[in-house]
């Protein structure tokens, strides 16, 4: 007897539960993370690293708040850094002297593992260089004292050495950066270094009158220091918009109204939700966003005060060191500003210049492949005639309808999903921002950065539900794609998400042409962020192509297609063996590719390109034991997909079984993500020719979704089921003759 025939049902109570994740449990992965940050990993990599050697998952904004509370900064060293500290070490170690490097603006000592790893690498590097070029502004050394380190006397000495040997070293650089000057009160301890402007590579003049530039207005008053996280939203909203007498917008909100912390719902006069769900949540992430914004701000300031060069070149050096160290962007500077004044968002045209790229002559569209940057993505200027409103008052009532109706359903996922991982991307979009889109546009308009940022949180988490049509989904992410671009935001990291999620939707609807804007502008994103050699670029490739096609442009699809192949290819030789992640997400682009590829009649290229996916696959998976890669069930979906290509059904029905089991645990047994991986692993089994063994996974995924309540809006999931069982029971019975013709009817009856 065939091993399918004792297909393994799910059951829930054999399954580990993983907790709801506390803060406490930071404690338990402090020291793992600490030492990461010491070796110099980037913040996004320990995240990672968390998720899949501890099982912790969290976000990038509670990590940096955990880092700044035990009183450290990631600092990854860049190559000027490592040259410097290589050639220092080495002269001072000739004259017989210990060195201790640190982080002047937080005091962060370089690491022995990090100075050993340098002195390792230095060796082949930079042996070669005799003249110790000058310091990095951020970096600065010390001889450690001979005695205790709690010695006062010893401690007094280094001090004295420190200054000593920065003044006598004509090498080091006497010059102080901007954060240099800046007073405890003016700049927090974990600010990124700010590096001097070399004034030799930059043209001094006046920049246009933006609005970034700053307008020597009074600055902003510093907010009081606080070490606790306020526990309602009401504490956070009087510290988050201190100014709030000054709130004045334009459309629909008054100081006065404003003000009040018992707001109504500005279409119909209540609330249609509970206004106080997970109001601890929402202030952690206005508490998250409102420190990264003055920090910015801040920092701006103070480095335009301290230099001779301009606004814009300040802004533009600061916004790639911010980049450099935390690993996303900074917000705007024209909307920080206003998050730390209390004022409304200004509408902006962005001052984007598209860089140099190749143009699809038969194409309605063009696919960038250059690696220049583009010059003034972060500039802004004034909208010529802004708009009164963001978003129409018959715009606002369908999106308090669509709230109202759908509220309690993304409520109830959320609460599942936090039960085995309280930290999940849909938990915190939903307690964060999606939860609170009422109460946020009743207090603060539709002219705020946190308003817009809970409708795009609204339009991902209703995008990841399947039961929510995709009329209504499309409703909302236009119109918080219409918000971001009135702001500014189209080019920003933020958005990436936002016409990623907009391109897949427009695609189910058939929409080739509006996919293609989105997904370009989504690739337009990552290209600069991350480089058009990297795999946040690539995952667009498909679907630009797929759109190409589809518009009647093959040509302009199999442009698309080799580019991105070749960039897939260099990727794959640059990564190494412990790079699981990069070389999942390979594999993940590169099965896609084949099925377009498989599409247009290229069966050829589709089964190189799909072993090419199964060899990333499996360099993924030999960091995980099993075939289940429980970690996750997109894993085994996309191998499983690859081994279909491939005809290997027995490898394919193993992965789409694994993918099966994650997701009825995740999801639960009705969602759409846990049918259709039972679907494909009935089809390998089928084409294996094992369709017996087809129905009774079919009859008990019945009986499943027959015991499991009766929600009405999943009535297609259980009918596409039974239409599954039907099929299969007919062909048992040598009736697959009567089954082509009935589907012929159909199709004729259709059109």
């Amino acid at each position: 007897m065939s091993k399918f025939s004792s297909f393994k049902l799910y059951d829930g109570a054999k399954v580990q539960k993983r907790a709801y994740r506390r803060n406490e449990v930071w404690d338990e992965h402090k020291d793992f993370i600490l030492d990461l940050v010491q070796r110099g990993e980037k913040q996004r990599n320990i995240l990672e690293a968390l998720k899949t050697e501890r099982g912790f998952n969290t976000n990038l904004n509670q990590l940096k708040s955990k880092l700044g509370i035990w009183g450290v900064s990631n600092k990854n060293l860049a190559k000027k850094q490592r040259k410097w500290i290589y050639l220092m070490n080495r002269r001072r170690q000739a004259e017989g002297k210990e060195t201790v490097f640190y982080f002047g603006d937080t005091g962060q000592e370089v690491t022995e593992s990090q100075l050993g790893s340098i002195v390792k690498g230095g060796e082949r590097e930079f042996s070669a260089m005799g003249n110790i070029p000058a310091s990095p502004g951020e970096l600065e050394m010390v001889t450690p004292p001979p005695m205790a380190s709690g010695d006062e006397d010893a401690e007094d000495e280094a001090i004295a050495e420190r200054h000593t040997e920065q003044v006598d070293n004509p090498n080091v650089k006497v010059a102080e950066s901007p954060i240099a000057n800046a007073s405890p009160s003016t700049l927090p301890t974990d600010s990124p270094a700010i590096s001097q402007v070399s004034i030799e590579d930059v043209q001094l003049g006046t920049p246009p009158a933006t609005v970034n530039e700053p307008q020597p207005p009074d600055p902003a008053p510093d907010p009081e220091p606080t070490t606790e996280l306020p526990s309602t939203f009401e504490n956070i909203y009087r510290k988050v918009l201190h100014s709030l007498e000054s709130f004045h917008l334009a459309a629909n909100s008054s100081a006065a109204a404003a003000d009040n912390l018992s707001p109504v719902n500005a279409t119909n006069g209540s609330w249609s939700v509970p206004p106080d769900d997970h109001a601890t949540e929402l202030a952690e992430w206005m508490e998250d966003i409102y420190n990264d914004a003055e920090r910015f701000v801040k920092i701006v300031h103070h480095a335009v005060e301290n230099s001779s060069v301009s606004f814009a070149v300040c802004r533009d050096v600061i916004i790639s060191q911010w980049i450099e160290h935390y690993d996303e962007d900074p917000l705007p500077y024209h909307i920080s500003s206003a998050i730390v004044n209390g004022i409304p968002l200004k509408p902006v045209v962005n001052g984007w210049e598209d860089s140099p790229v190749i143009k699809l002559a038969t194409g309605p569209e063009w696919m960038g492949t250059s690696s220049d940057p583009v010059i003034q993505r972060n500039t802004w200027f004034p909208a010529d005639d802004p708009p009164e409103r963001v978003l129409a008052e018959e715009e606002w009532e369908r999106i308090d309808y669509l709230f109202t109706k759908y509220y309690h359903k993304l409520k109830k996922f959320s609460d599942k999903i936090a039960r085995s991982d309280g930290e999940a991307d849909f938990v915190v979009a939903f307690r964060q921002r999606a939860a609170h889109l009422q109460k946020l546009r009743s207090l603060f308009g539709e002219f705020n950065y946190y308003t817009i940022m809970a409708l795009e949180g609204f339009a991902d988490i209703c995008f990841l539900i399947d039961t929510i049509p995709n009329d209504d989904v499309l409703f909302i992410y236009e119109r918080a794609k219409k918000a971001f671009e009135t702001f500014g935001l189209t080019y920003h990291e933020s958005a990436l998400d936002l016409y990623r999620q907009l391109g897949v939707t427009l695609t189910e609807k058939r929409n080739y042409l509006g996919a293609l804007e989105a997904n370009t502008a989504a690739y337009k994103i990552a290209n600069f962020r991350w480089g058009f050699e990297s795999v946040e670029c690539i995952e667009f490739i498909a679907d630009i192509a797929v759109s190409n096609f589809q518009l009647g442009y093959p040509d302009g699809g199999y442009y698309v297609l080799r580019k991105g192949l070749t960039h897939i290819q260099s990727i794959a030789s640059k990564a190494s063996a412990d790079d699981h992640w990069t070389h999942y997400l390979l594999g993940k682009a590169l099965i896609y590719i084949a099925k377009v590829c498989k599409s247009v009649g290229r069966q050829d290229a589709a089964t190189r390109i799909g072993r090419f996916s199964i060899q990333q696959f499996m360099t993924y998976k030999t960091k995980y034991t099993g075939t289940d890669l429980s970690n996750s069930g997109w894993a085994p979906r996309y191998m499983g997909d690859a081994f279909l290509l491939l005809k290997d059904y027995e490898n394919a029905a193993k992965m789409f079984q694994s993918s099966f089991e994650v997701y009825s645990d995740y999801y639960g047994q009705r969602d759409k993500r846990t049918i259709d991986a039972i679907k494909d692993l009935c089809k390998s089994m089928r084409r294996r020719g094992l369709i017996m063994y087809t129905v009774p996974i079919l009859e008990r995924t019945l009986m499943l979704r027959s015991t499991s309540g009766h929600d009405q809006e999943e009535d297609e999931i259980g009918f596409e089921i039974w239409m599954r069982y039907m099929e299969t029971v007919i062909q048992v019975n040598g009736r697959g003759g009567e089954l082509m013709d009935l589907r012929k009817r159909l199709q004729l009856t259709d059109a």
